[in-house]
């Protein structure tokens, strides 16, 4: 028992055939070279430390607790949890991403990011794409690739949002107009498709327009509280097919007729 010191030692100076135990518990190998130090198992396999730093190189790297593989290294591949990692690093459960504090994920969770510090905290993921390219996040199943997500396009600052691997929502960098069911909005929002109010309003402030196909609008006046239904352009006529009643009196700058 005690310590065994090899300092510059040749092969040929010590030579051990068979097992070297250390029995006590404070007993060490000490390795101790100027340049560095170096257990080798062949000629391809060998631990070696100096000062600064500790390289293990081996085709195989493998660390293991209580008998379950904890941490592998193959074909500059790491892998946690995994003894056959397929990327650069692949990790077998739940990961969680801690920038400080405390925090624990729900069961429900496999990547957990979290910065639990305290109640102003501030967690973030950050995803980098080239200024003419695109940054995506991707929403998979086992039949597609790309069946929702959130795409930025960075050549023309316009993020959009899909769902059923379509379109759903765009939104534009330029003017921030948004787009429902279409690609390109040309007002702040453009509505490909019918709108359902249900048990809300349609609220307009001011004195602005409600305006049919570009010509015929629908004017309240919030001042006089007067409703106007005034035609432009080619439609020269407006057709109400039903009962008109009024509380006061209907004016008419043309010709009010009735059938």
């Amino acid at each position: 028992s005690g310590n065994l010191f090899a300092n510059h030692i040749t092969a040929s100076a010590l030579q051990v055939n068979g097992n070297v135990f250390l029995n006590d518990g404070a007993s060490e190998l000490v390795l101790d070279n100027s340049t560095f130090s170096e257990m080798r198992y062949g000629t391809s396999c060998f631990f070696r430390a100096n000062g600064s730093q500790t390289i293990i190189d081996s085709p195989f790297t493998k660390i293991k607790t209580l008998g379950i593989d904890t941490f592998n290294v193959t074909s500059s591949k790491v892998g946690i949890g995994t003894s056959t990692p397929s990327e650069k690093l692949e990790v077998v459960g739940k990961a969680i991403i801690r920038r400080t504090g405390t925090a624990t994920a729900h069961s429900d969770t496999d990547l957990f990011v979290t910065d639990a510090t305290a109640a102003g905290s501030t967690a973030a993921i950050q995803i980098l794409g080239g200024n003419t390219g695109f940054s995506n996040l991707q929403f998979s199943d086992t039949d597609a690739y790309a069946q929702g997500g959130i795409i930025y396009s960075h050549s023309t600052d316009t993020m959009t949002i899909k769902a059923g691997a379509s379109a759903a929502i765009t939104i534009t960098g330029s003017n921030q107009y948004v787009g429902i069911g279409t690609t390109t909005p040309t007002y702040p929002l453009s509505v490909e498709g019918d709108v359902d109010i249900n048990a809300g309003e349609l609220r307009i402030d001011q004195s602005n327009n409600i305006r049919f196909s570009g010509a015929q609008t629908l004017n309240a006046s919030v001042s006089t509280g007067i409703v106007t239904i005034a035609s432009h352009g080619s439609l020269t006529n407006t057709h109400i097919n039903s009962n008109v009643t009024a509380s006061g009196n209907i004016s008419a700058s043309g010709t009010l007729q009735g059938n």
